[in-house]
């Protein structure tokens, strides 16, 4: 469900992302982009309950503060589904 190359991006404001926060459908905000980390729960290194505890919500600062490898800035690319709306 990533954005294809030369789609249009959705936007979605926080409030939209904050209704995704179970482990049936859940996103994350990171630098203003949205994903959809569902599907990668189950495979987090650190345990579901991590990403758990910021689902519906902005990632940013823990996603930086931990170090994420190259490898693991891929992979969340991947899972990208818009973009987090910024009213003029």
């Amino acid at each position: 469900m990533s954005v294809a190359s030369g789609e249009e991006e959705r936007a979605f404001t926080r409030e939209d992302v904050s209704h995704f926060c179970s482990r049936e459908k859940c996103f994350v905000i990171v630098h203003d982009g949205v994903y959809d980390v569902t599907k990668f729960l189950k495979q987090h290194p650190g345990g579901e309950e991590i990403i758990m505890e910021i689902a519906g919500g902005d990632a940013t600062t823990r996603f930086v503060n931990t170090g994420h490898t190259s490898d693991a800035r891929a992979l969340l690319a991947t899972l990208r589904v818009g973009r987090l709306h910024k009213p003029a």
